[in-house]
């Protein structure tokens, strides 16, 4: 949740961008201001004094207090702020991708790594002429966080997701998908098994990549068996892989020849399944996978659709240094790896 202050100065600048208070013009009153918005007179009196400092309004002394004639925000970045979303557990890959961009960009301008659960502390750091904003997968609950900077009309791009109406780089699975699908229709047949992850909210991408999975099936000309599509929610990984491995493979006459996994977290250890029970990848099965996995690097019979991690990065750093770039939203087709 945002801070009553933080909540109040958000409606003021909204005011100010959706023309209800125009540039020149006095703010409301302090009575009016704890009418409209049901607030004290203390967080008015503090709300104010932060836009004041930030140059979205001024004060004349005696006369109250204006929008300022130019939206500050509108102006030159000249500090980013790359905002992070790893809430558990930090790994090397983590760290690899904030650096990555924090150095690069402060090559040139200043730029600075925030954790995304402790953003609303520094909220009113970044809310200030002169900022931008690089969210690096951004979880669907910081959209309040995100509504709130864009209120003072501070440019933002997010990287891995896509929320609203904000810039975005990120994968564009749909040609990949395709590819992949091709490759399973020529190996193994026109049917295949479908094993995917329920919708979340929390895992947004997870309705995108199924839609362009679906559009792409249909494309192909390809069709899964009703007995062979498994969309669960994988509270019990090991279970219900168990479960899904059985009924797939429980007889060589009526097992798939061709397998799609749209998430790769399950992958080696649903290949790994199907080998106790004598299925080899290759041999018995053509499997197509959603991400890079290491450890099925070479493996024959599999592919795998791996992100292009590093261009999208470059992209954030190419945004964040080439304003004609603002206002886009890049996709950034993954690379088919097949043996």
């Amino acid at each position: 949740m945002l801070s009553k202050v933080d909540t109040i100065k958000q409606k003021i600048l909204d005011d100010i961008r959706q023309g209800r208070l125009k540039p020149g013009e006095p703010l409301y009153s302090r009575h009016q201001f704890m009418t409209r918005y049901g607030c004290s007179r203390g967080s008015i009196d503090t709300a104010i004094k932060e836009l004041s400092e930030s140059g979205y309004v001024y004060s004349r002394q005696g006369a109250g207090t204006y929008v300022a004639e130019t939206f500050p925000a509108t102006r030159d970045i000249t500090r980013f702020f790359v905002v992070e979303n790893f809430r558990k557990a930090y790994t090397a890959d983590d760290f690899l991708y904030s650096s990555y961009i924090v150095s690069e960009i402060q090559r040139l301008t200043p730029c600075f790594l925030y954790r995304a659960d402790e953003i609303n502390i520094n909220l009113r750091h970044i809310v200030r002429p002169g900022s931008g904003v690089i969210w690096l997968r951004p979880s669907y609950d910081k959209m309040m966080q995100m509504d709130y900077i864009a209120s003072g009309g501070v440019p933002q791009v997010l990287i891995g997701r896509r929320f609203g109406d904000y810039d975005y780089i990120d994968t564009d699975s749909r040609e990949s998908v395709a590819e992949g699908l091709e490759w399973l229709k020529y190996n193994a047949g026109p049917e295949l098994a479908f094993i995917a992850r329920s919708y979340k909210t929390d895992f947004p991408y997870i309705a995108e990549r199924q839609t362009d999975f679906y559009e792409a099936l249909v494309g192909a000309r390809m069709t899964i068996r009703p007995e062979w599509l498994h969309v669960r929610d994988f509270f019990d990984i090991e279970g219900e892989l168990n479960l899904i491995a059985d009924r797939l493979f429980s007889d060589p006459k009526t097992a798939p020849r061709a397998i799609y996994i749209d998430f790769c977290d399950i992958v080696p250890r649903f290949v790994a399944m199907a080998e106790l029970r004598g299925f080899l990848p290759g041999r018995d099965y053509f499997l197509v996978a959603f991400d890079y996995i290491e450890s099925l690097d070479g493996r024959q019979g599999i592919g795998l659709l791996a992100q292009r991690q590093r261009a999208m990065e470059d992209k954030a750093v190419e945004w964040a240094v080439s304003p004609q770039l603002r206002g886009s939203r890049i996709g950034i087709k993954p690379d088919f790896l097949h043996w």
